[in-house]
């Protein structure tokens, strides 16, 4: 039986399995650390496919998703999240604290460690490179 405990932080929650207690995140908090780790589910292409679907199908709550891409350390992800989201249909009003939160910041690569030839997105400031 699993028991889900009302502390949370961040995305993440503490649920009783048995007797042991183990954190978890939610769906918008896995997706936000997705795009960070994103060699698991098989590259950043397949993880873009599937934040795409996501916010697509409103199978998850975009706003908590924002908010908590916008509370993420590493500025890159939160641009790649950015502009995955605008992609996903997005209005820009939604994507405002993201794109605030990126601002004035140096271009990084669409796909990490790939070539930085390609069309530069100054909204997110990306470079569109070839997955």
């Amino acid at each position: 039986m699993i028991k889900i405990s009302a502390r949370r932080m961040y995305g993440f929650e503490k649920i009783k399995i048995k007797d042991t207690e183990v954190t978890v995140s939610d769906k918008e908090r896995t997706l936000v650390d997705m795009l960070y780790f994103s060699g698991p589910v098989g590259g950043m292409k397949i993880a873009f496919d599937i934040l795409k679907e996501q916010a697509k199908d409103r199978n998850i709550d975009v706003s908590k998703l924002i908010k908590y891409a916008v509370g993420f350390p590493n500025v890159s992800s939160r641009k790649r999240i950015g502009f995955a989201l605008e992609q996903a249909g997005l209005s820009d009003k939604m994507l405002e604290p993201l794109l605030k939160s990126v601002e004035k910041t140096s271009l990084v690569t669409l796909y990490p460690s790939k070539s930085r030839k390609g069309k530069i997105n100054r909204k997110w400031m990306v470079i569109e490179n070839v997955a």
